[in-house]
């Protein structure tokens, strides 16, 4: 398909084929592969000290540089082993541990040439700290290549009981930090930046991911859909996605074993496609993440997933949730990302649990008065509601809200909260937006917030 295009419709452009196989490159290539040669010792000493002396200038001595050559002889000149080894050494300038790290068995455990980059990695792997191995490992349940969001990946860290628990830190601060600890060592690597610079979306090296997979083996487990066949969850699994590209009907089996074992289940399909899953047998699940699947017919099987922690409804042609949506007492986290959304349900004030919910739909118009119980509440994001009349009254009760994106104030005070709601919002940072000013009566109304 691709060379009847550049023939016939696009003359004079071409497309470069990157791969790591030989036999991918002769099924389709046109010309003679030129195969890459390793990075030559001097530069790849000097990625090597870009990242292991990183904002120290000039101030590694010759025992450190000798330590690194002689490190970087084991990495055959590939440039993500002596990215990944800078990124781990620059935390630590005791030459014990250099030597330590050069001396290591590890090296010893490669076995051909398509293995030479693993010890390397594995080794910035086992040097990481156990809270960020195992949140680096989770990452092989999305496919390679994937855009990883920020926003999206902290939450499902959080579902999972990845992220230690600490009273005197919330849960997305540390999360934040694991995050940036991955990005620090080079096991993620950041795509997309917002305006303040910071790493909005990331991906992993198809190598790390190799390395991640290698992790959890059998436990975590992603698969592409095509058309025809079932799907099965492997037995063993306790994390398991699965894409789709064709509009076909998609049907995921499973057995007795896997039904219990399953704690994260995520479908990602990029056509509206009728799903086939009974969500009742997977009574231990955490995280659910349905994206273009029409599941209006099971939808109210939701409310039965007790354990349930994270929620996130794409696209998935709800014009409603159902009332047992109430009865996930558990839930922290509740994405509902769809324009045929029109109302929520009342039950959602039973979710005394929640810290976070994100709403995005052009077709809700109004909140149910039961959602400023939600006291635990921190992040209430509504980005994308633009057809919403206000706000509930008693929102400004809502003390723990850290995030509120956006704000209408009410045309009729006793319906839809009035300006004065945010007097006590007193944690909110970042960004909101607020409309219906005009509504706004006198400016005594405005005065303390």
């Amino acid at each position: 398909m691709f060379k009847n295009s550049l023939l016939f419709e696009a003359k004079g452009a071409s497309i470069i084929i990157t791969t790591r196989l030989q036999i991918v490159a002769d099924i389709a290539g046109t010309a003679r592969a030129y195969e890459l040669s390793p990075l030559p010792n001097d530069d790849c000493l000097l990625l090597f000290r870009s990242y292991a002396f990183k904002n120290v200038g000039d101030q590694s001595n010759q025992e450190f540089m000798e330590i690194g050559r002689q490190i970087l002889e084991k990495c055959g000149g590939i440039p993500l082993a002596a990215r990944a080894l800078g990124s781990l050494l620059r935390s630590t300038r005791d030459i014990g541990q250099w030597e330590h790290i050069r001396d290591s068995e590890i090296w010893n455990l490669s076995e051909g040439k398509e293995d030479t980059i693993l010890p390397a990695l594995r080794l910035s792997y086992n040097y990481l700290s156990p809270r960020l191995r195992k949140c680096f490992a989770y990452c092989s349940l999305f496919p390679k290549d994937y855009e990883m969001k920020k926003e999206a990946l902290i939450p499902i860290w959080m579902a999972n009981g990845l992220i230690p628990t600490d009273e005197r830190t919330d849960l997305e601060v540390v999360g934040n930090e694991i995050f940036n600890g991955l990005l620090w060592h080079s096991m993620l690597e950041g795509k997309r930046r917002d305006g303040d610079g910071n790493v909005r979306t990331c991906r992993m090296h198809d190598l790390l991911h190799d390395l991640a997979s290698s992790i959890l083996k059998s436990h975590c487990s992603h698969l592409e859909y095509g058309s025809g066949r079932a799907l099965d969850i492997p037995d063993k699994a306790r994390h398991f996605s699965v894409t789709s590209q064709t509009p076909n009907e998609l049907h995921i089996n499973h057995s007795r074993q896997s039904q219990q074992s399953l704690r994260t289940l995520m479908v990602d399909c990029s056509y509206i496609c009728p799903i086939l899953v009974d969500f009742t047998h997977f009574t231990c699940l955490r995280t659910l993440h349905i994206r273009g699947a029409k599941i209006s017919k099971r939808s109210s099987a939701i409310g039965d997933l007790k354990h349930l922690r994270y929620l996130s409804l794409v696209s998935c042609g709800l014009e409603s949730l159902p009332e047992s949506i109430g009865k996930l007492g558990n839930l922290q986290i509740l994405i509902l990302d769809d324009d045929s959304l029109t109302s929520l349900p009342k039950s959602i004030g039973g979710l005394k649990s929640l810290l976070a919910l994100r709403v995005r739909s052009l077709a809700l118009k109004a909140f149910p008065e039961s959602i400023t119980s939600l006291h635990s509440l921190r992040h209430l994001d509504t980005r994308g509601c633009f057809d919403l009349k206000g706000m509930p009254n008693g929102i400004g009760s809502m003390t723990c809200l850290q995030t509120l994106s956006y704000f209408k104030v009410g045309e009729e005070e006793r319906e839809l909260a009035g300006i004065r709601e945010l007097q006590g919002l007193n944690l909110l940072k970042g960004k909101l937006v607020i409309r219906g000013l005009d509504h706004v009566k006198s400016v005594e109304d405005g005065r303390g917030w």
